[in-house]
């Protein structure tokens, strides 16, 4: 769920324009981000907007315990490290 909620934050903050969009980035981050969400939710049980709810809070927690380049550069770790499925 980390990586799914570094994911989703980096998205926001480039559609909030607080950074620009990495082409590259930009492309995997949906795939990647529900690959880690699915890969936390189907084991453990959550319904789809568990799940959701659930990436949201943690999204937000990221967004205020870290700073811009600290989100970027987890979501780029993660995508880069995106199991394949």
């Amino acid at each position: 769920m980390a990586c799914a909620a570094a994911i989703s934050a980096y998205t926001y903050i480039v559609t909030e324009g607080f950074v620009a969009a990495d082409p590259e980035m930009q492309s995997r981050a949906l795939v990647s981000s529900m690959t880690y969400l699915n890969s936390y939710a189907i084991p453990n049980g959550l319904s789809e907007p568990e799940a959701f709810a659930e990436l949201e809070t943690r999204r937000d927690e990221l967004r205020s315990a870290y700073s811009t380049e600290q989100i970027v550069e987890q979501a780029r770790v993660c995508i880069e490290n995106t199991p394949q499925v």
